[in-house]
Parts: C-alpha cells; structure tokens; sequence
C-alpha cells in the first residue's frame, strides 16, 4: 500500500491526474481520522481535511521523494493542524490570564449568600486535604528547608 502511495505521488507529481485523484482518494480518510483526533470536533475536522487536501495537492512539488510520501503528508497535515489548533484557541479569547481572572471573579463575591459560604468553605477544605496539594505542601515544605 505505502508503494502504491509512493508510485502514485510521483505520478502526480509528474502531472497524472489519474493519479492525483487516486492518491487523494486514498489519504483522505487517513487524513481525516487525524483531523478529527486532534480537533475533536467533525466539522472542524471536515473542514481541515478539505484544507489540507488543497495544501498536499499544490505542494506536491516541493515532495522530494527522499522519504516516504505518508511521512511527507503526515507532518504536512499536522503542521496545518497544529496550527489550525492555535489559532482556534487565540480566536476564543482562551488564555491562563483570562482563566484566572474569571476564576477569581467568580470565587470572590461581594454579598455570598449563606449556602455560597459553605459551598466555597467545603470547597477550600477538600482542595487543601486533596492528596495533589498535600503532596504539593511536601515538597515545597522540604525544599524551603533544603533551601
């Protein structure tokens, strides 16, 4: 099968269009499958895989043959995908500081209710005895006495 991807990418390359539709036909699932696994999302995926097809198809010339095509469109899809990922993230606004402050704003209420006050009281109390933070309080406790 890889053979076939490789014999059928130097056709293309080559300038058979039988062979760019065949070898299109036969990554586009691959492809796919891979989109959808880092972007979770199907149309995302969908929409990628379409984008990345167009990316394979007017860059195949750059291919050099030196490796394996599938190598070659595999690093080609996750680039796009990771990239892809970036700035999906950068147009939803996500960032550490912005979680934080919703954090905080959220935890911090000016009039809490009774029940606000004990939920937030119970939620301190299982945090600080949760074996993550214990653990946490371990060792910075024993590298502040290294220290």
């Amino acid at each position: 099968m890889n053979q076939e991807i490789n014999n059928l990418a130097i056709k293309a390359k080559n300038g058979s269009k039988q062979a760019l539709e065949k070898l299109v036909f036969l990554v586009q699932d691959r492809l796919y499958n891979l989109a959808n696994r880092m972007l979770v999302n199907p149309e995302d995926a969908y929409d990628a895989t379409q984008e990345i097809l167009i990316l394979i198809i007017t860059k195949l010339s750059t291919f050099k043959g030196e490796s394996q095509f599938n190598t070659w469109l595999y690093r080609v899809a996750t680039n796009y995908l990771l990239n892809a990922k970036k700035v999906k993230a950068r147009e939803l606004g996500l960032s550490f500081d912005m979680f934080k402050a919703e954090l905080e704003n959220g935890l911090i209420d000016k009039s809490p209710a009774a029940d606000d006050l004990v939920l937030l009281n119970e939620l301190r109390i299982s945090v600080s005895a949760s074996p993550i933070t214990r653990n946490l309080r371990l060792q910075y406790s024993s590298t502040a006495v290294i220290v």
